[in-house]
């Protein structure tokens, strides 16, 4: 699951502005920095500089040795850190949003949008907020990944009609799953308003995602499930409806497969720890 330890919207800064990672790695920092360029940026990762035009996404990693100062007189970004796991890179691969490359986008607007609503999200305390913070992450990434590719298109790096499938559909069928786990979705049904077969539908998710759409969605039903088990009321039977089970029982078992813990258990361990 991503998760924020420090996010910055309309940052501002003069045309010395310099920032290092040193500065961050002493304090015991160990997550990914999302950088959305707004005005021209000098990036240095690992002693190689690389100039990042106005409108780009720069990405560094944790590991990386890097620093990124103004170019020009005034310097305007948005910034998020963020602990992404092994999967959660997987699924930024999947959406060809690679690290340490400048990444220019249509729609920076629109994600510096959602950045804003991310900060106000991630420094409230209300009920869900880490469920919410965690579709808004993902949110910013489908948004980010639609922008990358419109821009390749307008220079005429990218068939469009090739990545139609791709860029539309199943990011938007992904994306549903995710924010409506509790829905219980016909795959066929799905495959024939897309447009293709079943297998052709399934070979083409697990190939853009690197999982499959069974995978994905138990991941956002147990997902689903920890949040209201965590700050909820509802009963386990309950529970497991609002998250697409028909079977209390068959809940239970999927998710103390996933999680090591039966609903109850997970119940009780949040509470005590929180």
């Amino acid at each position: 699951m991503m998760q924020i330890r420090d996010i910055g919207y309309n940052g501002v800064h003069s045309g010395d502005f310099v920032f290092r990672s040193q500065s961050i790695k002493r304090n015991g920092f160990d997550e990914h920095l999302i950088l959305l360029l707004r005005t021209p940026a000098s990036c240095c990762i690992d002693g190689t500089e690389i100039l990042c035009p106005a409108n780009s996404v720069m990405i560094f990693s944790p590991d990386a040795d890097y620093q990124y100062r103004a170019v020009g007189e005034r310097y305007i970004n948005d910034w998020v850190f963020i602990y992404l796991s092994n999967e959660d890179r997987a699924f930024l691969a999947s959406l060809h949003i690679t690290p340490h490359e400048p990444l220019s986008v249509t729609n920076m607007a629109e994600l510096s949008g959602i950045v804003h609503t991310l900060a106000y999200e991630h420094f409230s305390n209300g009920l869900y907020h880490e469920e919410i913070e965690q579709r808004y992450m993902e949110l910013l990434f489908y948004t980010m990944a639609q922008g990358i590719i419109s821009e390749k298109e307008a220079k005429g790096t990218i068939n469009p009609k090739e990545l139609r499938l791709s860029n539309s559909a199943l990011t938007m069928l992904r994306s549903d799953i995710m924010r409506n786990p509790g829905i219980n979705r016909n795959i066929d049904e799905v495959a024939a308003a897309i447009g293709i077969s079943r297998s052709g539908l399934q070979h083409s998710y697990k190939k853009m995602f690197g999982t499959s759409i069974k995978k994905d969605l138990i991941n956002a039903r147990t997902e689903k499930a920890k949040g209201l088990l965590a700050k909820s009321n509802l009963t386990i039977k309950e529970v497991a409806f609002a998250c697409g089970y028909s079977n209390e029982y068959h809940f239970i078992r999927q998710f103390e497969r996933r999680t090591g813990k039966r609903p109850s258990e997970y119940r009780r361990f949040y509470i005590k720890n929180n």
